[in-house]
């Protein structure tokens, strides 16, 4: 897959600077805390009293189904960024320092995102698709960080293949 050249890599690092800034609550998220999301980003709920934080959350429409669609959709447009960026074919030293430091910061919120998956893996138990959609997640991320080029393979597949098929 060729990115197309009609949004220039500049342009995909505001959209992915943006997008970090409406997931930056997984990087700080503790346990025993929830996610509220306001103007389409995302905010630990600062519910001060216990008692009442169902029912501030239920009426504001901030329980666990809507936490669910806004990371399936957020994380998937993640992905799609990150694959555009890493794939982007940039030939100026602008371009090439520009991808670097982007994927180098996916790599940070990705490490840093870990704990706050843990934690909303362990605050919903019950509830598997969230699971499904972090676990998707972090399957793809990872194979995106370990070299994964759309016009190439994975390293890590293409050093398996190279140890299984015989050389003739």
């Amino acid at each position: 897959m060729k990115v197309k050249l009609d949004k220039t890599l500049s342009k995909f690092g505001e959209e992915f600077d943006d997008l970090l800034a409406k997931l930056n609550a997984l990087t700080i998220l503790d346990e025993g805390e929830k996610l509220s999301i306001y103007d389409n980003v995302l905010y630990i709920d600062g519910t001060w009293y216990q008692s009442i934080q169902s029912i501030t959350r239920y009426i504001l429409n901030q329980g666990r189904t809507q936490i669910f669609h806004y990371l399936k959709e957020y994380l998937m447009i993640y992905i799609d960024l990150l694959t555009k960026i890493n794939s982007y074919d940039g030939i100026t030293r602008h371009d090439i320092n520009l991808r670097k430091e982007l994927l180098g910061k996916s790599k940070l919120f990705f490490e840093n995102a870990k704990l706050g998956f843990a934690v909303l893996k362990y605050t919903y138990p019950n509830y598997k698709s969230i699971h499904h959609v972090i676990d998707d997640y972090i399957n793809q991320v990872n194979i995106i960080h370990l070299g994964f080029s759309p016009t190439l393979q994975s390293n890590i597949v293409s050093n398996i293949e190279s140890n299984i098929v015989p050389k003739i």
